[in-house]
């Protein structure tokens, strides 16, 4: 998988494992459950990963990612989000939370255990827990503004004018696209002899 991790945030990266998804250009990065895994190695957010089995299907983890995406893209354009991807979306809320313990060690300091369970479970309720921070937080999420992205990003500028997922995936493809479109008006507005 050659992935660009741009979202700012490690549920926006799992989002943005799959684009273009309403035209015909649509990509999917995560194939299968080992390309989750080996997306999520070569992400900063995990560290020596190692998962026997899976325990899920990718449908089932593409319907996760897809769900997230749903309620993002509704909040994004300021509109209800289904009610069937808020039932789906709390259910994993639901289980990622189960798998939080506060222990106390000998010395008396107070620790918070991730009992992630196995397979990719251990990558998905991260997933899961990061998304409901980053809904929770002010932080300002925007859709990449490119016609052929539909990435989600955290625009951590001073003026919080980002317009792309990333200038060298979207913004100079973007700038070139508008550059040549100008100049193609001007020389078809050129008087010809």
């Amino acid at each position: 998988m050659n992935y660009k991790a741009v979202g700012g945030d490690l549920s926006l990266d799992f989002i943005n494992t799959a684009n273009n998804r309403y035209n015909q250009f649509y990509q999917e990065l995560c194939m299968d459950t080992s390309a989750l895994v080996n997306w999520a190695k070569e992400s900063t957010h995990f560290i020596d990963l190692k998962i026997k089995g899976s325990g899920i299907s990718i449908e089932e983890i593409r319907l996760l990612r897809d769900t997230m995406f749903n309620i993002l893209n509704s909040i994004h354009h300021k509109e209800d989000v289904s009610r069937k991807d808020i039932i789906l979306f709390n259910k994993w809320l639901y289980e990622a939370h189960r798998g939080i313990d506060i222990c106390q060690n000998d010395e008396e300091k107070v620790s918070v255990k991730h009992l992630d369970g196995q397979g990719v479970f251990i990558i998905l309720y991260p997933i899961v827990r990061s998304f409901y921070h980053l809904l929770k937080s002010n932080q300002t999420i925007k859709q990449c503004s490119s016609t052929n992205c539909d990435w989600f990003f955290i625009d951590k500028t001073k003026n919080q004018n980002k317009q792309w997922c990333s200038m060298q995936l979207c913004g100079n493809r973007e700038k070139a696209r508008k550059f040549y479109k100008n100049k193609k008006i001007d020389i078809e507005g050129v008087e010809k002899w």
